[in-house]
């Protein structure tokens, strides 16, 4: 279809080639708004990007073989795209309605909002928790988490409140997985911070430049399967938590500090309720184990030195400092 379409939809692909199927086959039976579907292949060696591009003629595909990562990435798709509204969508979601005609329609009739997310259903069709309105960090928010992830905190943990995001409202932040916005929104801030390889790099753009000055929306109407960490490896969830430290050596120097020194401690804490738990069984066994878990602990928490910038080709890496 000629002219320029109404919506540009983004994607990232990274040797998930079903996945990517899966979704883009999707789209396409939901898609009858005039809409481009742009795909960033960050490992165009593998080959499953080319297999796809066959398959799907309809689809434009722009070749990233220096893997800059997820946000980066993201941002060559958006400088490619010539719609007025862009919609970042992960490889790992399903369509269960139109929510491609739905976020145009919703941008057309609300020119207010400059950003829009909406509800993320996990497969089984349950609500997925995607909303971030805790406050900016703070040693507040930081005591709070390593609260939680410490080996009492645990008892006393609970699984996030999804339920409270049916009411459409705006907020501050959500997830990443899938969010429309404005073209001028990532004209005007330069969209995601390219030092995130991969995860938290949404929640950065969001609180850092977004909230305060563009108004980020929650359309609960709106609602589309997310694979939760389908399309990412087995290194994910590491990922995610140097991803986090990174965001607080941003955020504030002396809250990573503060962080840091706190993940030493929890670590410590865990161990020695390993160790205590062990001394009712095979204790001298058990020993040596403990003692280089304990040493483990003090010094294998990753430290982001300063001009810390973008890794290519992988997952951010870091030797530890003890």
């Amino acid at each position: 279809m000629a002219g320029i379409p109404e919506l540009s939809i983004v994607l990232v692909h990274f040797r998930t080639g079903e996945l990517t199927g899966d979704c883009l086959r999707s789209l396409l039976d939901h898609l009858t708004v005039h809409a481009e579907i742009i795909v960033v292949d960050n490992d165009p060696a593998e080959g499953s990007g080319a297999r796809l591009a066959e398959q799907f003629p309809e689809t434009r595909w722009i070749e990233a073989p220096d893997n800059p990562g997820f946000g980066a990435s993201c941002n060559r798709g958006m400088r490619a795209a010539r719609g007025e509204v862009i919609w970042l969508l992960n490889t790992d979601t399903v369509q269960v309605q139109h929510a491609a005609d739905e976020i145009v329609a919703f941008f057309r009739t609300h020119p207010g909002v400059d950003l829009l997310c909406h509800r993320l259903l996990n497969a089984d069709r349950s609500l997925q928790h995607n909303l971030f309105d805790d406050a900016q960090p703070s040693v507040r928010v930081v005591l709070r988490q390593q609260w939680l992830q410490s080996p009492f905190g645990r008892l006393t943990r609970s699984r996030p409140q999804a339920s409270l995001s049916l009411q459409g409202r705006q907020v501050m932040a959500c997830s990443g997985a899938s969010v429309a916005l404005r073209k001028k929104v990532f004209e005007a801030t330069g969209g995601f911070d390219p030092d995130f390889f991969l995860y938290c790099e949404e929640t950065e753009w969001m609180r850092r430049r977004i909230a305060g000055n563009y108004v980020l929306w929650y359309e609960p109407s709106i609602a589309v399967i997310h694979l939760s960490g389908g399309s990412g490896g087995a290194w994910s969830q590491w990922q995610n938590r140097l991803s986090y430290f990174l965001y607080l050596y941003k955020f504030s120097v002396s809250l990573y500090r503060l962080y840091l020194a706190l993940e030493r401690v929890n670590r410590l804490a865990w161990f020695a309720a390993r160790c205590l738990c062990m001394q009712f069984g095979k204790a001298r066994e058990y020993k040596k184990l403990s003692q280089r878990l304990v040493r483990q602990a003090a010094r294998d928490i990753p430290s982001y030195p300063p001009g810390f910038g973008a890794r290519g080709n992988q997952p951010l890496r870091f030797s530890a400092e003890g």
